[in-house]
């Protein structure tokens, strides 16, 4: 199974760590590595979406799923904030 850990770097940009290729720095402006589709979140062919409101934020759409039709590599963005919520720590860990 491929497992992706990305975190922001000093200088903006992304540092991709990827089981058996090791650390890769991404431009966090790089035009040419991503395609920027318009539209809402279900522009992209493939993906569904869905979001619903759970009482984290008042009034708000507050909990979101995004699922691909297809087996899909992704990668996660975390904070290293020492105060988070417990269900994002265990999403970091996982």
């Amino acid at each position: 199974m491929f497992q992706c850990h990305a975190r922001l770097s000093r200088d903006r940009g992304f540092v991709v760590k990827a089981q058996g290729v090791g650390e890769r720095r991404i431009a966090a402006c790089a035009p040419k590595s991503f395609k920027i589709i318009p539209g809402s979140i279900c522009a992209p062919l493939g993906f569904k979406a869905a979001a619903v409101f759970c009482g984290i934020k008042r009034r708000k759409l507050d909990l979101a799923l995004i699922a691909s039709d297809v087996p899909a590599a992704v990668a996660g963005l975390f904070t290293t904030n020492q105060v988070c919520a417990a269900p994002v720590r265990l999403s970091a860990q996982r």
